[in-house]
């Protein structure tokens, strides 16, 4: 589940409302029963704000507290294009983690997505390097500038955060993905095209451990966060909890990308995933081509 904020509260923010199509207007705070935040309609959302309060006893906390959780997310900053030769993966994930399924709330989006590249033959291997997006926009994760080859996505990330009257927690939670959804999932990249990796749901449980896990999560999550237990509900707490100390004065990171001091990490387990859309997918490439190239892109192999 979502990492614990310093007074051992947990709060999920910051996923897509799947119970109504109905869109929010800009900044309009949407309060759910069980008070948790729900995004704008994901068609439409250029900024996601939300805002709930939540009254919930805890353990070591003898009275009731409120928290007041907020999420505002805006489109990461597209990266300068590099001619029309360039090339660029997409994907859409959604998360679904314990407290979500608990909670019967709507699914986590995915942020950041972390590709590999298959490596060339030679002697001796080369070592895989985890490749993390670098643009989001309406759920679509881009992996803009990529070099020509075979990349296949290897987990997820999203970001959470918590504000109460003396501060702010801030996670990153991230869903390595089963082996089966690795191997699927291979994209051939060329350049001046979009290639589309397709639209997955991923099923998620606490902890990444040796005795359950798939041979690849124990390695990505390696890869990730080196040398942070990833196993065993003391362990992922304490880590939890130690990675704002170790993150205070600098960035934290985390798979290759850097995230704001004073921010935590969660890792979570994927058990099974379903395939909401497949790929390649025409009107989501053009959709894709459409606002990569309203954005100053030009692709020279777009159909």
């Amino acid at each position: 589940m979502p990492g614990p904020n310093h007074f051992g509260l947990v709060a999920d923010v910051g996923h897509k409302d799947n119970r109504s199509n109905i869109p929010l207007s800009r900044g309009q705070p949407e309060l759910s029963s069980a008070g948790i935040c729900s995004s704008l309609n994901a068609q439409s959302p250029r900024l996601r704000t939300c805002m709930s309060t939540q009254s919930r006893a805890t353990i070591g906390l003898p009275l009731v507290t409120v928290l007041l959780v907020g999420c505002a997310s805006t489109p990461s900053p597209l990266p300068a294009p590099h001619g029309v030769a360039t090339a660029a993966v997409m994907i859409r994930v959604d998360l679904r983690l314990p407290l979500q399924a608990w909670l019967k709330s709507a699914d986590a989006v995915a942020t950041t997505v972390y590709f590999v590249k298959a490596c060339p033959p030679s002697d001796p291997p080369c070592d895989e390097k985890l490749i993390p997006s670098n643009h989001e926009s309406q759920g679509r994760v881009y992996l803009l500038d990529a070099e020509p080859g075979e990349y296949r996505p290897v987990a997820a990330a999203y970001e959470t955060a918590v504000y109460y009257v003396i501060g702010s927690a801030h996670y990153v939670n991230v869903v390595y993905f089963p082996d089966a959804l690795v191997s699927n999932t291979g994209v051939q990249v060329e350049a001046g095209h979009v290639s589309d990796a397709g639209y997955y749901r991923v099923h998620a449980v606490h902890e990444v451990c040796a005795t359950t896990a798939d041979p690849g999560q124990l390695r990505y999550a390696e890869l990730m966060d080196p040398g942070v237990s990833k196993c065993g509900l003391l362990n992922t707490l304490f880590d939890s909890l130690r990675h704002p100390l170790r993150g205070v004065t600098s960035t934290l990171i985390i798979g290759n990308k850097a995230y704001p001091a004073a921010t935590g990490a969660n890792h979570f387990r994927g058990v099974s995933y379903e395939t909401l859309r497949g790929a390649p997918d025409a009107q989501a490439l053009e959709e894709a081509y459409k606002e990569l190239e309203k954005a100053g892109w030009s692709f020279q192999g777009r159909p």
